[in-house]
């Protein structure tokens, strides 16, 4: 294929892919439907503008190892070690009935053994990103029955990846043998456990040692590619799929404290990549293999007992005060998970065409089901009652840890909620919150919380301290809502991105985790001492929230003081605010230019920073704004000891 044909098609790819996507968000479907439809029209079978090929599928697997490295770093391993015992059992469940059930399906429809074991195991998926997106949407994100739901999808990724290892092999052997498909079995877990033992142990070590000594900023983003293709590599080698590499490299990557900067910079390249493997599902439909008799007749018993399987396994959920049915439901979409196992299934020669087709149509109508029948459900699920709130606090403090869980010893009412809830965040940056304190959370942010000077250094310590699981609790349970109007406006908008499959993962704020990462963390000395030297502590947090809740869309300046008045902050550390967002690129800028001493830009600085306080968050939050190569940090530094000598101020 010459040059200029494969950029056409990659034209036509990326631009269906992103308006289908758009035209999906506005009607609140999810963005990996309109991907996929988007290869049906361009495809071969209707417009054929566009034929599967070499390149592009070699694009899309490419993104679909993206996709695993992104499924692995938001996997935490400790957190699936305490799911919980109904969050396992609906798991099992959830994969044993649905397989069966295939698999079952599969032999009634005349399929080989080897066949129907692979329909039965492309019925296993199970989507976490659908599933989050509409329990999210409708606040109910904290709740029992979605954490059980949630922790059971994240085992069944684990599980289903190692079933989709043994089916491949077992596909390649021509037969099943039951020996045999045991031995890859092992081969398969061997592989997980040891190649995540080592890998959670070195990636650590070395991206910090990567972090402290590269140059140019992109070199972390480098290094993770790198190490998730050689682990992919190495899978390959061990004759397991190359995704179970990549999500082993996600699984260690996510591990290192330079986890939340990658995934930031892995974003633009996912969001490149990914949408070309989705609209490659597409481009290997038959339009009219969908509505041939014998196709729709094998998608309308699989899809049955897709459904039945899935909410079936909700009842494994055992006899507490839950809703077993709407845990069922939202097992039941299996969005990108369903689509990687046909993916594969068809390119190792698993599935035809026919096959390929009536999987396709079943991970459709669930993913789109699903958030559907959720709502419906929640519309008429009872709710429980909850426990009185007091204003006696316990003896010992609201909160405790107990065996690596916060735990709330008594539910505060009034006034006290606000700061006891985002202490509780801060402490979930380590720890796991338990059911009950989740449970209050919820109920807490049903009603308007108010601010005072406790909650207020509460927020800035979560800022300092806090984790990006900090901040999934309070959006999970509505905190951040109720709390700050204007931060739910900014998490809107971006939830308004369908191609961001798992709303859970929106909070990113690059520029509070490269604050925490610098200055509370001593990452960079020279930040950290400045930033002590500060009057007013709570400025440089709350002016690096602001920073990132104006993004693209609004000075910072006009953030900052939204943020204020939300808090409550006197009008004179509001001015303060807003000054300190508005100079945070200030002399970052100006070192970006290169152009040596330059004694009149050096009195614009002065006349526009004046005080020393101004001048040293213009330095500290130019610093956080993202990593200077060493030329330009040089440039910074040099121009900032000018500036304090100017000011007369010493350090």
């Amino acid at each position: 294929m010459d040059a200029g044909h494969a950029l056409l098609e990659l034209l036509l790819i990326l631009g269906a892919a992103r308006l289908a996507g758009e035209l999906c968000d506005r009607i609140r479907v999810p963005a990996v439907v309109g991907e996929i439809v988007a290869g049906l029209i361009i495809g071969p079978s209707l417009l054929g503008w566009v034929e599967l090929n070499e390149t592009i599928a070699l694009l899309a697997e490419f993104g679909v190892i993206l996709l695993l490295l992104q499924v692995g770093m938001e996997m935490n391993l400790s957190e699936m070690r305490t799911v919980g015992g109904p969050s396992f059992s609906v798991a099992i469940a959830g994969v044993v009935l649905p397989f069966a059930a295939g698999f079952g399906v599969g032999v009634a429809f005349g399929q080989e053994p080897v066949v129907a074991a692979f329909l039965g195991a492309a019925l296993a998926a199970t989507s976490v990103g659908i599933t989050a997106r509409a329990f999210a949407d409708l606040g109910m994100l904290a709740t029992t029955e979605s954490r059980i739901v949630l922790g059971a999808a994240v085992v069944d990724d684990v599980l289903g990846l190692v079933i989709l290892t043994v089916m491949v092999r077992v596909v390649e052997q021509g037969s099943v043998d039951l020996l045999g498909a045991a031995g890859v079995l092992g081969v398969a877990v061997l592989f997980l456990v040891v190649a995540t033992f080592v890998a959670q142990r070195l990636a650590p070590p070395l991206f910090t040692w990567i972090r402290r000594r590269a140059v140019n900023p992109s070199t972390l983003l480098i290094a993770a590619i790198v190490v998730t293709l050689a682990f992919a590599e190495l899978a390959v080698l061990a004759k397991l799929a190359a995704i179970i590499g990549a999500f082993v490299a996600g699984l260690a990557l996510g591990q290192t404290r330079q986890a939340e900067r990658i995934e930031r910079d892995l974003t633009p390249l996912s969001a490149f990549f990914v949408p070309i493997f989705f609209v490659s599902v597409g481009l290997e439909v038959n339009v009219a293999d969908l509505v041939d008799p014998s196709v729709l007749g094998l998608a309308g018993a699989l899809l049955a007992v897709a459904i039945v399987g899935k909410v079936a396994a909700g009842w494994a959920a055992g006899r507490g005060p839950v809703d077993r049915f709407l845990i069922g439901i939202g097992m039941m979409p299996r969005g990108e998970v369903g689509l990687i196992f046909a993916t594969i299934g068809l390119s190792s020669g698993a599935l035809t065409k026919d096959l390929y087709a009536a999987i396709l149509v079943v991970v459709l109508v669930t993913t789109l089901i699903a958030p559907w029948a959720i709502r419906a459900r929640l519309a008429v699920a009872p709710i429980a009652d909850r426990p009185q709130a007091t204003t006696e606090m316990p003896s010992g403090g609201w909160l405790r840890l107990a065996d690596d869980t916060v735990e709330l010893r008594a539910r505060p009412a009034g006034p006290l909620a606000l700061g006891v809830a985002l202490e509780a965040a801060r402490l979930s940056a380590a720890h796991r919150p338990s059911d009950e304190l989740v449970d209050w959370l919820r109920d807490a942010a049903a009603d308007r919380l108010a601010w005072d000077d406790p909650a207020i250094e509460a927020f800035c310590e979560l800022i300092r301290t806090g984790s990006r699981r900090s901040w999934r609790l309070l959006d999970a349970t509505g905190v951040l809502g109720s709390a700050l109007p204007d931060l739910e406006d900014e998490l809107s908008r971006r939830r308004r991105d369908a191609s961001v499959l798992d709303p859970s993962h929106l909070l990113r704020f690059p520029v509070v985790e490269s604050f925490a990462e610098l200055v509370e963390r001593g990452e960079d000395a020279a930040a950290a001492l400045e930033a002590n030297l500060t009057n007013h502590p709570q400025v440089l947090p709350l002016a690096a929230l602001a920073v990132d809740l104006a993004g693209d869309d609004e000075p910072a300046e006009v953030a900052a003081r939204e943020l204020g008045v939300d808090l409550g902050l006197p009008d004179a550390v509001t001015d303060e605010l807003a000054a300190a967002a508005a100079d945070a690129d200030l002399l970052r800028g100006a070192a970006s230019q290169l152009v040596g001493h330059d004694p009149e830009r050096d009195l614009e600085l002065i006349e526009r920073l004046s005080t020393i306080d101004r001048l040293r968050r213009s330095y500290v939050l130019g610093l956080t704004l993202g990593e200077l190569d060493q030329t330009h940090r040089e440039a910074l530094d040099e121009i900032y000891a000018r500036l304090v000598d100017r000011l007369g101020a010493t350090r």
